[in-house]
């Protein structure tokens, strides 16, 4: 797997303060909200033409997908879907539109984070969850 560049990530920091500039407001009304949370993309590895991780925030975790180059690819529709074909499986995830030109693809993991104590600890899941997402699944 390609290693990410200093520039993936600051993209990927980007999208995540989009993320939370956007949401911050509803999320604090949620019955869900986690005040010892934040938002932050982790864990993220390139899948193809897109960049595949973690989205944490204070009410869920989210499997996310963006465009490798936001400035080069044309934003979808809000609410299209899309597949993801990792290891473990198909995944579909929705369009949401962040500020032009920039979206994310996701799908909610779980909801409710109440019980996390910390980052640290939301981090730790983001990673346990990527970590089974990139494996092979032998169930099937």
């Amino acid at each position: 797997m390609q290693a990410l560049s200093s520039a993936d990530y600051r993209y990927l920091a980007d999208i995540a303060t989009r993320y939370r500039d956007k949401h911050l407001r509803e999320m604090k009304l949620s019955p869900h909200f986690n005040p010892a949370l934040g938002v932050d993309a982790l864990c993220f590895h390139r899948v193809d033409e897109v960049l595949v991780g973690a989205l944490i925030t204070p009410i869920a975790l989210w499997l996310v997908a963006v465009p490798a180059q936001a400035k080069t690819h044309i934003p979808p529709a809000e609410g299209t879907c899309y597949r993801l074909s990792l290891p473990s499986g198909e995944y579909r995830l929705e369009a949401e539109l962040l500020e032009p030109p920039f979206h994310v693809w996701r799908c909610c993991i779980l909801e409710d984070l109440k019980e996390l104590q910390d980052m640290g600890e939301a981090a730790r899941l983001a990673q346990a969850m990527m970590t089974r997402l990139m494996q092979v699944d032998d169930t099937k």
